[in-house]
């Protein structure tokens, strides 16, 4: 049973009236994730509407902006609800874009101040579905298939109005495929399985599993985040499915990189379920997906196991997760022989920005941290410059970096490095600014501008040395240990 807060009964009595008022012939439900979370006690305010004679575009054009313009305000009052919160002259529309996957125009609206998205209910026509799932079936066992036709099978040739029973037939999995008829205030599980996967903890898809895939192979990450998030079972079929090279070159033709990010980031976020997301996105054929360029016999090993034992248990963040992540990449770049490569330019930043779209700031911060493990693992213990220089190159985050020096040094390196850093007081040595400033430096020893940055990087060694540094005792030291 589904009880519904006071905002969620103000937004489907408003578009009851609508449909009423305006004698519409259509049935409105509430689609996937919004049905799943109410029936496992959980708060969301993600609502989708399906429509079953009616583009969502045309309901909200022509129908809900005039009701919500003319009735939306008294509505909100009797409800004891700011109308302010209706805004019927702004609405969105997202066109569909089936060679990407999105097979579906969606029209977006806010209401008593959520935002709801409409849609039609759909029904999907290939040139045979049946001959097409033997296809699939035949070419993925044929090792010599041609992935690229295969893939453009898939395409749908007509989107056309569908049964309740056809739309949920093709969503993504089966606990997903929910509806809630706003009309009899039921919930409605057309492929019979539904609501018993959400009770025991079961991920499987409504039709067959490769066929579910190729329809939008982003659904791979899609099993997978919701495996984890909830801590579901993924059933043996889909699962071998998911590693059919068949669905693997699907994925890299018809799959956006932002698509690949944003589900990987929604992974990476929750502190409750990062563990259980790491634990897939370890596995090899997962991590080829997410890192294409990679050769195709890499492998990031036991990678999953080194960030539950040294990282998870001290740091369950995002950065934490990119950072695990992308160590196996810090690799290549040393192995290309380019020498030095700056942050920008390296392997690891070029992935998180270019491959999981992450914005340059947290690409940056991952890079960082991860590139900041060698230099501590190097770094002279016995020398407060050395260990110094290394955490401020990291920044605010260097003790993940500890953290991830674990991983790759066997033993306890970070119980070191923690109590170096300790001794020598650095903790927040990667804020210090120098007691000198670069033109201060300029004027006393009449520097070219090219040589500012390494008397700013000999005073910088200084305050690390010995934190009680005072400015005399820098300029004392610079005068007796550099060139007039």
């Amino acid at each position: 049973m589904i009880v519904l807060d006071k905002v969620e009964q103000a937004v489907f009595r408003t578009l009851l009236e609508c449909v009423g008022k305006h004698k519409l012939d259509i049935t409105l439900r509430v689609a996937g994730g919004w049905v799943r979370d109410k029936l496992l006690g959980l708060s969301s305010h993600d609502i989708d509407i399906a429509i079953d004679k009616m583009m969502g575009r045309r309901f909200v054009e022509e129908y809900l902006v005039r009701h919500l313009r003319a009735f939306g305000n008294a509505t909100c009052a009797d409800d004891g609800l700011p109308g302010g919160n209706n805004h019927p002259n702004h609405y969105g529309v997202i066109k569909s874009n089936p060679e990407k996957s999105k097979h579906l125009e969606t029209a977006t609206i806010m209401v008593h101040g959520v935002w709801v998205d409409f849609v039609n209910l759909r029904s999907e026509e290939y040139a045979s579905d049946a001959e097409s799932t033997v296809s699939l079936r035949s070419e993925t066992s044929n090792s010599n298939s041609n992935s690229k036709s295969s893939t453009a099978s898939r395409i749908p040739t007509k989107i056309a109005f569908g049964s309740p029973l056809q739309d949920a037939n093709r969503r993504d999995i089966t606990i997903n495929a929910l509806f809630y008829n706003l009309h009899t205030k039921q919930v409605e599980d057309w492929t019979g399985k539904g609501v018993e996967d959400l009770q025991s903890g079961t991920i499987r898809t409504p039709l067959d599993p490769l066929v579910t895939l190729m329809d939008d192979p982003l659904r791979l990450l899609r099993v997978i985040r919701f495996a984890a998030r909830f801590k579901y079972s993924i059933v043996k079929e889909l699962w071998e499915a998911m590693q059919s090279p068949l669905v693997a070159d699907a994925f890299t033709l018809k799959v956006s990189r932002e698509r690949v990010g944003i589900e990987v980031d929604k992974m990476l976020s929750s502190r409750l379920s990062v563990a259980e997301a790491m634990g897939y996105l370890c596995e090899g054929w997962v991590y080829q997906l997410l890192f294409p360029f990679l050769a195709g016999d890499f492998s990031p090993n036991d990678l999953y196991s080194q960030y539950m034992k040294h990282v998870h248990q001290y740091d369950s963040s995002r950065l934490a997760a990119y950072a695990v992540l992308c160590l196996p990449l810090r690799m290549i770049d040393s192995m290309s022989g380019r020498g030095k490569v700056r942050l920008n330019d390296s392997c690891v930043f070029k992935a998180m920005r270019d491959y999981l779209k992450l914005p340059s700031k947290d690409a940056t911060a991952v890079a960082k941290v991860v590139l900041g493990v060698e230099p501590l693992l190097l770094a002279d213990l016995s020398n407060p410059i050395e260990i110094g220089r290394a955490i401020r190159q990291i920044g605010e985050d260097w003790r993940l970096a500890v953290h991830l020096c674990d991983i790759l040094h066997s033993g306890e390196k970070s119980k070191v490095l923690f109590a170096a850093v300790e001794r020598f007081n650095l903790t927040f040595c990667y804020q210090m600014k120098p007691l000198i400033r670069g033109d201060e430096l300029r004027d006393i020893f009449s520097l070219p501008n090219e040589r500012i940055s390494e008397y700013l990087d000999l005073v910088m060694d200084q305050q690390l040395q010995n934190p009680n540094v005072t400015r005399d005792d820098i300029l004392l030291f610079l005068n007796r240990n550099t060139p007039n």
